[in-house]
């Protein structure tokens, strides 16, 4: 597999030493902008405000492609590379990092439905607490992780921001989907220290996990015994993994963990939730 990184030498070479690890990878070519090569795959690192038209561009070119920067919020553009990329039959994939963390592969392997998630994220103050952009990112991966794992039609939103003259500050979210699940997330830009947990449960068992520090605890039931088994995990697997998933999906043929689907659902619910906030 002849596989491209696309964007500046040195952050480029970052991503080639994961994809060198790869049997399945057997050239690897290092460009600053896209080009036209009888290639397998690119990899895109662009951060700028025109990444989706060149991802698009890729997609068109008939390259499987992974979009490495923040998620996308524009949903026409989004659409656009949903449609384009089911016309040209190629695996897009974005880099939604709790998508591909060691905790958030392990949960999935746990609990495949989840009944109820419930996210508290809370974040210190930074120079970027103001930044309305910053905002809406840090809340926007929790919602992308809640669509990616329910898997089902969003039927009722309630969501208000915490505002102080004007300036939005956190935002408390419900949302309740076609199956009958829900999930909820707080979130606050002005903590006191950095706080981030996810509780997943179905049914059977309920996983608790402590995000900042990869750690997940395992609770079942056992007739009226409470069964706890504690995980650690290593989050500086959670890029070279990402890269493992996007040749696995060019391998068999299938949709990449967080692909042109999962962005789409993630930024139709974001545009529901935005004109929710707008009312306030």
């Amino acid at each position: 597999m002849k596989i491209a990184v696309i964007g500046k030498t040195e952050r480029a070479k970052a991503w080639e030493k994961h994809l060198r690890k790869l049997t399945a990878v057997k050239e690897v070519i290092l460009s600053p902008s896209l080009i036209k090569d009888n290639i397998d795959g690119c990899i895109l690192l662009d951060d700028s405000i025109n990444n989706l038209h060149l991802l698009f561009d890729s997609i068109r070119m008939g390259y499987h492609s992974y979009l490495v920067s923040h998620l996308p919020t524009d949903l026409e553009m989004v659409e656009k590379i949903y449609h384009a990329s089911e016309e040209a039959k190629v695996v897009v994939q974005f880099s939604h990092w709790p998508s591909f963390s060691p905790a958030s592969l392990w949960i999935r392997q746990q609990i495949q439905k989840p009944n109820l998630i419930q996210i508290k994220k809370e974040l210190s103050i930074t120079p970027h607490s103001s930044d309305p952009n910053y905002f809406e990112q840090q809340w926007m991966d929790e919602l992308a992780f809640i669509i990616k794992f329910q898997k089902s039609g969003i039927q009722h939103i309630i969501t208000r921001p915490i505002e102080i003259e004007k300036q939005r500050l956190g935002l408390e979210l419900s949302l309740r989907f076609d199956d009958g699940s829900a999930a909820s997330l707080q979130f606050s830009n002005v903590g006191k220290t950095d706080y981030h947990q996810r509780i997943i449960s179905s049914g059977h068992l309920m996983i608790d996990c402590e995000v900042n520090r990869q750690k997940a605890r395992k609770i079942e039931v056992d007739g009226k015994k409470v069964i706890r088994s504690d995980k650690s995990f290593d989050a500086t697997k959670t890029v070279e993994l990402s890269v493992l998933n996007f040749i696995k999906s060019i391998q068999q043929n299938r949709a990449s963990d967080f692909s042109a689907y999962d962005a789409l659902k993630t930024v139709q619910a974001l545009e529901k939730i935005r004109a929710a906030l707008d009312r306030f």
